[in-house]
């Protein structure tokens, strides 16, 4: 499956790894953006599907210790920064390796240690900043991925309390119903409060629910969201390192911050990346009942 992803979109954007700078991503981005619109849909489902699978072969490989799948899956991910810029690609090793680490320092009080970790992460950050002269570190690590989505999130209740609610009348049920307004959202806030009409301004799934249904839309989003995280929970209880469902699930679940619950389930992959842990926990759980099937006694 890696091989297949990497040839497929290597044949479109090229086999090397062109690592640029944090901050001459955003080139990077609008080019392939350009690309992408030229090369099809087809990729631009393809390139967030090999995230997730680099990104599985890097928590796999850690965990049982294959150094040549880690090293694959830290390939692909450094492959798809340099080819799209999204640096959610590059801190998600990062991101894998702490998730590991906290699991095997205590799995039960994971989420505890989780809290505290970046806690004390924010605090390193403005640390290096006061010592470094300049804010770049904060900007990068607290301001686009803390503060940034929680800001977007009050300008969409803010605009959408006073304002018709989308209904999904822009997505998938333009069919049905009317949308109000010759902007998506996304385009939408960025023109009302930050005068740039270009500027897609997209925010995490509550922000996007409250955008379509106000109130109901976060209850509605909501219910979806954990009852696919209660199916997941089931699965994944079946495995002996539970964890490594979650390097599957990393990157699409990130983008549930910056991003819209139906455009993370297909776009961003997040419903392959359930398929993709769900057959592997099935796999591995019927590797575990082949284990303990007694010999016949003879």
């Amino acid at each position: 499956m890696f091989t297949t992803f990497f040839l497929g979109i290597a044949s479109q954007f090229g086999f090397g790894i062109n690592l640029v700078s944090l901050l001459d991503v955003y080139d990077i981005r609008s080019e392939y953006k350009d690309e992408v619109g030229e090369a099809g849909r087809a990729f631009a489902y393809a390139v967030p599907y090999f995230g997730i699978v680099s990104a599985f072969m890097v928590g796999y490989g850690i965990i049982k210790r294959l150094i040549l799948f880690a090293l694959a899956g830290t390939f692909g991910l450094l492959y798809i920064f340099g080819t799209t810029g999204q640096k959610s690609t590059l801190f998600s090793l990062i991101l894998l390796t702490g998730v590991i680490f906290l699991y095997r320092l205590n799995p039960h009080k994971m989420g505890q240690n989780f809290v505290i970790s970046m806690t004390a992460f924010v605090g390193l950050i403005y640390l290096y900043d006061i010592l470094s002269g300049h804010i770049l570190a904060s900007s990068l690590f607290v301001r686009r991925l803390i503060l940034t989505p929680g800001l977007l999130t009050t300008y969409y209740m803010d605009f959408f309390w006073v304002n018709p609610p989308a209904q999904l009348a822009h997505s998938f049920l333009s069919s049905f119903l009317d949308y109000p307004y010759d902007l998506r959202p996304a385009f939408l806030i960025g023109r009302e409060y930050f005068n740039t009409p270009t500027m897609s301004a997209n925010a995490n799934i509550f922000a996007d629910a409250y955008a379509n249904f106000r109130g109901w839309g976060i209850v509605i989003f909501s219910s979806l969201l954990g009852g696919l995280l209660a199916f997941i929970d089931g699965y994944s209880r079946r495995l002996a390192t539970p964890v490594i469902t979650v390097t599957g699930l990393a990157l699409p679940a990130f983008a549930l911050t910056n991003t819209a619950l139906f455009t993370t389930l297909l776009t961003h992959g997040l419903l392959f990346g359930v398929v993709l842990t769900y057959l592997y926990a099935s796999s591995e759980q019927y590797r575990s009942q082949e284990d303990h099937v007694e010999e016949p006694n003879l």
